[in-house]
């Protein structure tokens, strides 16, 4: 397949490391000089520490630029996604399906707008991007995915066939929207604690205090979204470890004095019809954006 991966983060470059082995890859990015490094270098992926990297042969175009492919992954975090639509319905094919990788659910009611076939996914591998090129499997997971409309289930189905390998699984679910609030909790969880304390994904389990915050927050997101917190917390706990040298990506956010998804998290939770006080997520709400406008103010 003639795959289009737009944002080379961790994740699309994670992405295109291991269906560039099988598909023809371009990477669509922002900057020009990530466009010269990928080109120059390709995509450099590191399993572990322990085994040697591997080099996958990688196009890379300005988002600009973007052409016609069989398939394309939006990798892009939300405050960045309003572009890139628009820039979909200007020059992607529209009979051609779009793969959607974001964290929250404020995506889905903008992606379900659109007139084409779109897709969802949830991505539990655990990814670091060492440079403009370069990327750490630091935790090996699965992809997700499920469909908007009902209409294009064969269709992913058929496209799961083709990138589904045992070193990179695919899988449909048949509810994506029980699939999203999953990934939900662990991001309402995970993202605004290591960012508001900075520490590692781990430290929530390791650190008393922050794992008793963690599981209050758990317990709340669970109750707002209606889902079982015994389920979730253990699921949240298994990420967590998965992935406990990791730095999420709020965290990464706020060190760099980046927006940060915390509106399209928490802000999405606190946004529900609940009828109670949102405790432990206006906590960390609140404590996201003081530290964000305190980094405005430090970048600036």
């Amino acid at each position: 397949m003639d795959i289009g991966i737009i944002g080379a983060g961790s994740i699309g470059l994670l992405l295109a490391a291991y269906l560039a082995k099988d598909h023809q890859v371009t990477c669509y990015v922002r900057r020009e000089e990530q466009k010269h490094q990928i080109r120059r270098n390709g995509v450099v992926l590191h399993n572990s520490r322990h085994n040697p990297h591997k080099t996958f042969r990688v196009n890379a175009e300005k988002l600009e630029a973007l052409g016609r492919h069989d398939f394309y992954m939006v990798c892009v975090k939300y405050p960045q996604l309003a572009d890139v639509l628009q820039m979909l319905e200007e020059k992607a094919d529209t009979q051609k399906p779009v793969l959607f990788i974001q964290n929250g659910m404020a995506h889905v009611d903008l992606i379900s707008r659109m007139k084409r076939t779109v897709f969802v996914a949830v991505l539990d591998h655990g990814a670091k991007r060492r440079n403009d090129y370069t990327v750490i499997h630091t935790g090996k997971g699965s992809v997700q995915t499920g469909v908007i409309d009902r209409r294009g289930e064969t269709l992913l189905q058929n496209k799961l066939k083709a990138l589904h390998t045992v070193e990179f699984p695919w899988f449909y679910h048949d509810d994506p929207v029980k699939l999203l609030r999953r990934k939900l909790v662990v991001n309402a969880v995970i993202n605004p604690l290591t960012a508001l304390f900075d520490v590692q994904n781990g430290e929530i389990l390791t650190n008393p205090y922050l794992y008793h915050l963690a599981k209050g927050l758990c317990e709340e997101t669970c109750q707002v979204l209606e889902l079982e917190f015994d389920q979730n917390w253990e699921y949240v706990q298994n990420v967590a470890d998965r992935t406990k040298l990791n730095s999420s990506s709020m965290r990464e956010d706020i060190r760099r004095g980046n927006p940060s998804e915390i509106e399209t998290i928490s802000g999405y939770i606190m946004n529900q019809d609940w009828g109670s006080q949102y405790t432990y997520t206006s906590f960390v709400y609140n404590g996201i954006m003081a530290k964000e406008r305190s980094g405005r103010e430090t970048f600036d």
